[in-house]
């Protein structure tokens, strides 16, 4: 009997373009970051992590200093992506020093590879010193000369439980001016490694928010009721400054071309 050989599946050049290559995740103990390796696990995707002080368990892990560049030779060759989610906002040289750190170790070591950059939805709106850092990060990521994309997401659902129960809760527990459309990291980091994975870069920014949008009065009150607690007695107060003022005009809200998903805040929290 003769047989005749399948022929091999014809796939659209964007699926999968990455293979088996190592997709490098900096920023890896972080919270997107963690939720991004565990994405990459979860797809039996070869992972890397940058760390700056304790490697991962069960991943190949180098220590390693982004605002350095500590580590990047020795964490680039081969891959075939690189997810970028090392950030701080308490100190923009870790953002605009270390994106321009890894861009030139990319140039060495894998000029081939796709550079994911998660930035912030409306950072390019607001005057806040993080959000600039951001847009000044976008900026390096889109004057390189490989391939890089820019996923932008709102709030994760970690910020939003810790603006409403924090020390600042008695402030946020009577805003009614500021909304928010916090997110899931869970899911963002699965939309960065659908993307990290694309044969090309994403023509423009990919902006993703969670399914429900709150003002802060709302989502503290909602925090209090799922987490069987008082509602903190809130104080309010002016909207004073440009940042808040900036807030108030809904500018980190995401446009009319968002991607919602992920848990709703409630689930998040039920689950934490």
């Amino acid at each position: 009997m003769t047989t005749t050989p399948t022929a091999a599946p014809i796939l659209p050049p964007d699926v999968l373009g990455v293979g088996r290559a190592p997709v490098l995740v900096t920023g890896a103990s972080g919270v997107l970051g963690r939720a991004v390796v565990e994405e990459l696990r979860a797809s039996a995707i070869p992972v890397r992590a940058l760390v700056h002080r304790t490697p991962i368990t069960d991943v190949t892990s180098v220590v390693g200093d982004i605002l350095t560049g500590a580590g990047l030779d020795e964490a680039l060759p081969g891959v075939g992506a690189v997810i970028h989610c090392a950030t701080d906002p308490s100190n923009a040289r870790v953002d605009r020093d270390g994106t321009r750190n890894l861009l030139r170790s990319l140039d060495a070591w894998a000029p081939g590879a796709h550079l994911v950059l998660p930035s912030i939805v409306g950072c390019w709106n607001n005057p806040l010193a993080y959000y600039r850092t951001k847009a000044d990060t976008e900026n390096l990521a889109e004057s390189w000369s490989g391939r890089a994309s820019i996923v932008r997401a709102t709030q994760f659902h970690t910020l939003a439980h810790e603006v409403v129960s924090g020390a600042a809760a008695r402030l946020t527990g009577a805003e009614s001016r500021v909304r928010v459309s916090p997110v899931d990291p869970e899911w963002v980091a699965r939309k960065l490694v659908d993307v990290a994975l694309i044969r090309t870069s994403l023509a423009t920014p990919l902006e993703l928010a969670g399914p429900e949008t709150f003002s802060l009065g709302e989502l503290s009150t909602l925090t209090a009721h799922l987490e069987s607690r008082r509602p903190v007695r809130s104080v309010r107060v002016p909207t004073l400054g440009g940042v808040l003022r900036s807030f108030a005009r809904g500018t980190n809200l995401p446009g009319e071309e968002v991607q919602r998903g992920g848990r709703t805040y409630a689930q998040w929290l039920a689950a934490r």
